[in-house]
């Protein structure tokens, strides 16, 4: 499920409104989620003699901020 998160906590929900989102929604308007939204685990891709990426996991919770730095050709597109 795919929820614009910026917009839900910054807009006011009344309680008729909260109720009739699925309780998934609710728990991330509300700030009450503690499951992760993005969990990746044990990610590799290797291109013709490159490994990019090797065992790579990522777990990403409500309310955090990440980024992925790194030098052209190190695989954050990937």
């Amino acid at each position: 499920m795919l929820i614009d998160t910026e917009v839900a906590l910054s807009t006011t929900f009344d309680e008729p409104m909260l109720s009739s989102m699925p309780e998934e929604v609710q728990a991330i308007v509300m700030g009450t989620e503690t499951a992760p939204i993005v969990e990746l685990k044990n990610i590799s891709k290797r291109f013709p003699g490159v490994q990019a990426l090797d065992n790579v996991s990522l777990t990403v919770f409500p309310g955090e901020i990440h980024a992925l730095v790194g030098e052209n050709g190190a695989g954050k597109s990937t």
